[in-house]
């Protein structure tokens, strides 16, 4: 009788670490030239600031670099092309890894969109929360579109209080002037439920995420409202209507 092999080591939390040691590195020297800038320092001390901001710069890469290795070499080759909300839900607890990375990805590209990519996002976290969510997420709610909105708000709700986007930062130079540091998770989460919720197949996951960015800005006060008293009914009725928007 063979013996099963040992099971493939988890990837998420050395990711999770790499990503973090990377956001600190660069977090790290943009926080001292913001906080006093080099013009502002004596030449001899300008110089060493340089130096230590670009040789944290030069780990940072580095440790881009192997995130993506170590990604190519233990994530499944096969990732999920257009996925949904009710696809995950169909996938029960063995769907966490899934969720995780689609979660991480497209987190990461709508923070880009709104001016806030230097942002952490917790791909573990997002894995934490799709374990305790679909202990009981009933199976329903493959079904009707209004039981998926509540699935999505009460999922979304989750997100926010893992703190799944963490240490929020603005570019100086979004195009969204009136988008606060605090409503930058609700609404990024909210355009993640949106896009998840939505019709598309494939070849239009990035222009539907695109649209669920936009659809969310429009109504960023209206969300933040919700999120903030972790109203699902309100972001459940927010969701059902605007995701045909998508």
């Amino acid at each position: 009788m063979t013996q099963p092999g040992p099971l493939p080591p988890d990837p998420v939390p050395l990711r999770e670490a790499l990503r973090g040691l990377r956001h600190a590195l660069r977090r790290g020297g943009r926080t001292v030239a913001d906080t006093v800038p080099l013009s502002a320092m004596p030449a001899p001390a300008a110089k060493l600031a340089q130096a230590l901001m670009r040789r944290g710069e030069e780990i940072a890469s580095g440790i881009d670099t192997t995130t993506s290795m170590i990604a190519r070499t233990l994530l499944p080759a096969d990732r999920m092309d257009a996925p949904t909300l009710a696809l995950f839900i169909q996938g029960g607890r063995d769907a966490d890894g899934s969720f995780a990375a689609v979660s991480y990805d497209a987190l990461s590209d709508v923070l880009t969109q709104i001016g806030a990519g230097e942002s952490f996002v917790s791909e573990a976290a997002a894995q934490q929360v799709w374990t305790a969510f679909s202990a009981d997420a009933p199976l329903a709610a493959t079904g009707a579109k209004s039981a998926l909105a509540k699935e999505a708000a009460r999922l979304s709700v989750m997100l926010l209080n893992a703190r799944v986007i963490r240490d929020v930062k603005l570019a100086p130079a979004t195009d969204r002037q009136d988008l606060t540091a605090e409503a930058v998770a609700p609404l990024a989460i909210f355009a993640l439920m949106l896009w998840l919720l939505a019709d598309h197949d494939g070849r239009d996951d990035a222009a539907a995420l695109k649209s669920a960015v936009e659809v969310s800005a429009r109504i960023s006060a209206d969300i933040s409202r919700a999120a903030s008293v972790g109203n699902t009914a309100r972001l459940a009725q927010l969701l059902g209507e605007f995701a045909a928007c998508v």
